[in-house]
């Protein structure tokens, strides 16, 4: 079978290099940073450096793919999809596009095409494991997901490092947070509502509001559903000060005589900030809580996630994102997972013979969810 990946960032080359292992696929990656290619030679069959940007290319790179895997920053994420419904490719789509794709359920329909999205860690594995869970409970009450990846070592004023752009991590900062309360959809500014974690092993995390619940306000009648980003402490209180005094704002504003937009300035400022150097440790953590009846009683189920950087040096960033969209490939080559449609991770969750195959792929490389059941009154 023939797979083409889409993107050679820190994501798609573990997904590349991942499915490369198997010798039933041959690996076809595109991008436009030749460094990223360069280091994927060898452990794929093929590579093409090419901008992405430019739907015909995309329309090129995947005329003979039988299955697509698309690991393209956000931005390009909802029309790139588009173009690959439209030529008819099955795809897993790890982009995390800022549009709603269930919007593009008609095209895919239309063309008979599967598509697999949010396919990674959060959203990806949250949304299978709160799909699975509430499938299982006679009635699912709340669903609450926490998330964040992290240096190990903290260092001020940020205590932060970022796998992914400054750019991309500031968008997360900037739309209203959407989650739902006791049946009822509320927005409020991300950023706030701030409570604390302990984990294991870690200490204490903040959490706080993010738009992270994407399709579940779609696809659960879950009635209270919750997603929270987590830093070390005194983090989102330091960044909404820089919300606050304008520094992510989007039109130019004149300096000296020239215009400068505050998002790009202040995204230059932090990349070597934000950037984790050769060598430099981190660690994602992710907890979900279900809440719910289930076998005449009340239960809260707790699934923890706790990785660091694996000893090749690959960040836990990078395998927790990539890793479920490998399994999700596979099942698609199998036959395993069909369409046609648009297909987001808590829908194949509530099947308990694919969500034991997500879980048993993780488990196959090192990733490793653990489940806790309480009995709760009320």
């Amino acid at each position: 079978m023939k797979i083409t990946v889409l993107g050679a960032g820190m994501v798609g080359s573990v997904i590349a290099a991942d499915l490369a292992k198997d010798n039933r696929f041959s690996v076809h990656v595109w991008d436009a940073s030749a460094a990223s290619l360069e280091a994927l030679k060898g452990r794929v069959l093929q590579t093409t450096k090419a901008d992405l940007s430019d739907p015909r290319v995309v329309a090129s790179a995947v005329e003979d793919a039988d299955l697509v895997v698309q690991a393209l920053p956000g931005f390009l994420g909802f029309r790139t999809l588009r173009v690959l419904l439209e030529r008819g490719r099955n795809t897993v789509d790890v982009s995390f596009m800022p549009e709603d794709v269930l919007s593009l359920q008609g095209l895919a329909r239309a063309h008979g095409v599967t598509a697999v999205v949010d396919m990674g860690v959060a959203p990806g594995m949250s949304n299978l494991l709160v799909g699975r869970e509430a499938a299982r409970m006679d009635k699912a009450e709340d669903a609450h997901i926490f998330v964040g990846g992290l240096p190990v070592e903290r260092t001020l004023p940020f205590q932060y490092k970022a796998p992914f752009s400054p750019v991309d991590v500031i968008e997360e900062y900037m739309r209203p947070s959407r989650f739902r309360l006791n049946g009822r959809t509320v927005v409020m500014p991300p950023l706030t509502d701030r409570e604390y974690l302990d984990f294991p092993g870690v200490g204490t995390l903040e959490a706080f509001l993010t738009d992270g619940l994407r399709t579940l306000m779609h696809t659960m009648e879950v009635p209270t559903l919750v997603e929270k980003t987590m830093r070390y402490p005194g983090y989102a209180a330091l960044i909404a000060g820089f919300k606050e005094s304008g520094f992510f704002g989007t039109e130019p504003v004149a300096v000296h005589g020239t215009t400068v937009v505050p998002l790009e300035f202040t995204s230059k400022m932090l990349i070597d900030q934000w950037k984790l150097h050769p060598g430099e440790k981190e660690f994602t953590a992710m907890r979900i809580t279900v809440t719910g009846l289930a076998n005449g009683r009340r239960e809260r189920v707790t699934w923890d996630l706790l990785e660091h950087t694996d000893a090749a040096g690959v960040s836990s960033m990078a395998r927790t994102t990539g890793y479920p969209a490998v399994v999700a490939a596979e099942l698609m080559a199998a036959g395993k997972i069909k369409g046609p449609g648009v297909i987001p991770p808590e829908i194949l969750g509530r099947d308990e013979t694919l969500f034991n195959a997500f879980i048993e792929g993780m488990e196959k490389r090192n990733i490793h969810y653990i489940r806790k059941v309480e009995v709760v009154e009320g």
